[in-house]
């Protein structure tokens, strides 16, 4: 199955331009976008082995429901929980000697980068923090100018993102 680019955005022309961008420079990859935090957290969890990064909105106004319950920070917490959830279960697998302290990480432990690229200051770096604290490695874009800051920002963002899964997307793609 094909490495995957997952984001979470409402906003029609930001997901067209981050699509086609997306399209020209990473189409040996999938791109799953979705206006629907939960959707993420099912995608999230069916293709974790599979994913190179998550790029997250926070405030989803634009949906056809206009809801403003869901949002990015629903993602967020799914992951800071399972962040911690997974390193607690390797805590205790090493204490009980099940797994060697030198045990390289797996794609499923190893936590995917993550991208905030959000407007809203105040839970963006709530989600940022949050996120830090449990060990994933997130850039941070604010948007500005229409869809201006995909093509100067959130592109370099996604290429730092990636460059930090190097390592872990070199191991999967060897042969058995």
């Amino acid at each position: 199955m094909k490495k995957l680019i997952a984001v979470l955005e409402d906003n029609e022309d930001r997901r067209a331009a981050m699509s086609d961008w997306l399209r020209e420079r990473f189409g040996m990859y999938d791109h799953h976008f979705t206006d629907d935090p939960y959707e993420m957290i099912a995608t999230i969890k069916t293709r974790r082995s599979d994913l190179l990064v998550v790029s997250l909105d926070h405030d989803l106004h634009e949906r056809p429901d206009f809801s403003t319950e869901l949002t990015g920070m629903i993602v967020a917490e799914h992951l800071a929980k399972d962040s911690a959830r997974r390193t607690s279960e390797v805590r205790s697998e090493v204490t009980m000697g099940y797994v060697p302290v030198s045990a390289p990480p797996t794609p499923n432990s190893t936590p995917f980068p993550v991208i905030l690229h959000t407007t809203n200051t105040r839970d963006g770096d709530t989600m940022e923090q949050m996120l830090r604290r449990h060990g994933r490695h997130v850039e941070r874009v604010i948007p500005f100018d229409g869809v201006t800051w995909v093509y100067k920002d959130w592109h370099r963002a996604l290429k730092r993102a990636m460059q930090s899964n190097m390592a872990t997307i070199s191991a999967d793609d060897e042969p058995d």
